[in-house]
């Protein structure tokens, strides 16, 4: 009796192991040219902050050296610079992030959101303070996720209606209590519902909350990745991105193996889903790096965009260029 007892659990473990067997998608790298014509010598990539991408596959960069917003078309050709530099409202002045929304392109500028046609012409701004990482639906709800900029303004995470103006402010700075200033570094992501989610970079942990600031559900991250736990937190991040879009939440996640203090290089995406749960995760052919030197106004890393079953990803090394893994 005994001894059948002893196989039906090791049989009940087996299928519990196997239930929690998380798939992994090896990932197949394809670099995309984004090409200029011969006469236009003047154009180039030097150091990309941000890009987005239209429904068309129309690609918008934003380059922080050169301080414009340059256009490509979906096979990587050059249109045209449709946003230039300069101090007024309209152009590119100490940027942080751009995204479309259908129609229309937001640059946020340090102090403002400014709206722009697909073809870069200015439509309207929205006064808002402060730098930040900045999320936005076709609702009008607007996140501006304070990362390390919180001490100053006392919150993590502030909510905006697009023509009402602020909503709510919520999670207070951690680091008042830790006296780690970068504590409260994170990532953060609105659904088209108006949930956010936020993954504070430091730890396995992710939350979920609605734009009133109430806490909707909070899970541990798994750690299935080679050396998480042996990586302090002085050194690199638990995570190093998020793309949020339909009912999928991705991670970008970093190779702890090859990163250093100086250079992060990233490995894997994690797939969850709105309960939280890891669905599987994704392994990229080889680790690449999208750091940018730090400036004032500037987040430390690139962004990568989820869009029909492709990641797409703007490389800093060797030069600065467009990847694409396809799941």
């Amino acid at each position: 009796m005994k001894i059948r007892t002893f196989f039906v659990l090791v049989a009940l473990l087996s299928l519990n192991n196997c239930a929690e067997k998380i798939p992994i998608t090896q990932l197949v790298k394809r670099d995309i040219p984004l090409k200029f014509a011969a006469d236009e010598n003047r154009f180039k990539l030097s150091r990309v902050l941000d890009f987005t991408m239209d429904k068309g596959g129309n690609l918008y960069v934003l380059d922080i050296d050169q301080m414009q917003i340059l256009k490509f078309d979906s096979t990587g050709q050059f249109i045209r610079a449709i946003v230039g530099s300069g101090n007024e409202f309209g152009h590119v002045y100490r940027p942080c992030s751009i995204v479309v929304l259908d129609s229309l392109l937001v640059l946020h500028n340090i102090g403002s959101l400014e709206f722009f046609d697909l073809d870069g012409k200015y439509k309207r701004k929205i006064i808002l303070p402060g730098r930040g990482d900045l999320s936005m639906n076709r609702r009008g709800t607007i996140v501006m996720n304070r990362m390390t900029d919180s001490y100053q303004y006392g919150n993590c995470l502030e909510v905006y209606d697009v023509k009402k103006g602020l909503q709510t402010k919520f999670r207070k700075p951690r680091s008042k209590n830790t006296g780690n200033p970068d504590s409260d570094f994170a990532f953060s992501g609105l659904t088209d519902d108006n949930r956010i989610v936020y993954v504070p970079a430091f730890e396995d942990s992710i939350f979920l909350y609605n734009t009133k600031g109430n806490l909707l559900k909070a899970d541990g991250m798994k750690s299935i990745h080679p050396g998480t736990k042996q990586i302090p937190d002085s050194l690199i991040f638990h995570s190093e991105d998020l793309y949020v879009t339909g009912e999928q939440i991705y991670i970008l996640r970093p190779d702890y193996k090859k990163s250093t203090d100086e250079k992060v290089y990233v490995k894997y995406i994690d797939q969850y889903d709105f309960n939280l749960q890891l669905v599987r995760t994704f392994e990229l052919t080889e680790s690449i790096t999208m750091t940018v030197p730090l400036e004032l106004w500037t987040q430390v890393y690139h962004k990568f965009v989820v869009r029909n079953n492709r990641f797409l990803f703007m490389v800093s090394e060797p030069t600065e260029h467009l990847v694409e893994y396809e799941f």
